[in-house]
């Protein structure tokens, strides 16, 4: 806690509390996975009451800086997201989250393509859902949640069936590549509520 970059992070917290000065109907800060920085994150919402924190969770993935420059294909599984939710603990209709990473084409002139983290589809998905009508609509399947359009060619790790439905029983909401058709889905809408409501 005595960490620089802990301090910063939860002073932009801190100010983005401020209701009367700052307003935001969704927050986030992608990658960030730091336990109390991330429920302080959350706490910001609840307290305010009208905003949604898109929040990531630790599934063990490392960057190649971080790997020795090697690109993580070990890490970053649905059974370590699910783990990590578990210890968690979280309930809340203030937060919500998904997996796995996704793929961007950050465009020209290189085309390169980067691993983020899978709050960066989220985001860009409910944009890209306010934009076309009404918010209360679900950002997510086919329609809504379908993440081509918005520069995402894929996800790190493709989850079968079986670990989508593991995730979704956590309230994780999965990103599922269906090959078949070349499409890349955001394939849930709950937030991190617990008890089956309008609001989970």
């Amino acid at each position: 806690t005595g960490n620089y970059a802990v301090h910063s992070i939860g002073k932009a917290i801190d100010i983005a509390s401020d209701r009367d000065q700052i307003r935001h109907d969704l927050i986030s800060i992608p990658g960030l996975m730091h336990t109390q920085l991330t429920q302080d994150l959350i706490n910001v919402c609840e307290d305010r009451a009208d905003s949604l924190a898109i929040i990531d969770l630790d599934d063990s993935y490392l960057e190649k800086y971080e790997n020795n420059g090697a690109q993580d294909t070990t890490n970053g599984t649905a059974l370590q997201a699910v783990s990590n939710a578990k210890a968690r603990e979280y309930d809340t209709s203030y937060a919500a989250t998904y997996h796995p990473r996704v793929k961007l084409n950050v465009g020209a002139p290189t085309n390169t393509v980067i691993t983020v983290p899978p709050s960066v589809a989220a985001i860009a998905a409910i944009g890209q859902s306010d934009s076309l009508s009404d918010p209360w609509f679900a950002p997510a399947g086919f329609n809504r949640g379908g993440l081509e359009a918005l520069g995402f060619t894929g996800v790190h790790k493709i989850l079968s069936k079986a670990q989508r439905d593991d995730l979704y029983q956590l309230n994780i909401n999965p990103i599922a590549r269906f090959g078949a058709i070349g499409r890349t889905v955001i394939f849930g809408q709950k937030t991190l509520q617990r008890t089956a409501s309008a609001l989970d």
